[in-house]
């Protein structure tokens, strides 16, 4: 049984997915996932609803604005699934779990020896899925947001929607 990672990303699997790292994939240095595999370890990366291969193909030119957060998909599909009495990050934290699932039965994962890896906004829902699932052993949370009392107590903030329950 190999070590098991699962990796999430807030711009999905693909943006840390490559071989190499880089603008151009120079190959100066390995993506992060290559170096796990090359590691023996049993690298899985997954998007979640909304995320990379699953986002939708048009995007509001707002979204790259300064504020654009509050114009973006990930504030729109909060907005929706609020109006559905459900949280686009509890559905996104239930994906990361049923990755768990799938990972679980690949063979060659290891049940006792699963590390969880989310990026930017991933690592939260990385850490609700830690919480909720004892299968995840240890987790890294890598450019993620510190606390919510530091939104509260900022006038602007650069997160949308997506972070709130």
């Amino acid at each position: 049984m190999l070590p098991t990672v699962l990796y999430f990303s807030e711009d999905g699997m693909q943006s840390d997915g490559m071989e190499f790292e880089g603008a151009e994939a120079s190959g100066i240095q390995h993506g992060v996932l290559d170096e796990l595999a090359r590691k023996g370890y049993l690298a899985v990366a997954a998007d979640v609803r909304g995320i990379g291969e699953t986002r939708a193909s048009s995007s509001s030119s707002l979204s790259s604005e300064p504020f654009g957060q509050l114009f973006n998909f990930d504030t729109a599909m909060s907005y929706a699934a609020w109006s559905m009495n459900q949280s686009l990050m509890g559905m996104r934290v239930l994906d990361v779990i049923r990755s768990v699932d799938y990972v679980m039965e690949r063979e060659g994962a290891n049940a006792n020896n699963l590390h969880v890896i989310g990026k930017g906004t991933a690592a939260l829902w990385c850490l609700y899925a830690a919480v909720f699932d004892e299968r995840i052993r240890s987790l890294t949370c890598d450019q993620c947001l510190l606390s919510y009392r530091s939104i509260t107590e900022s006038d602007r903030y650069l997160y949308g929607a997506d972070v709130f329950i």
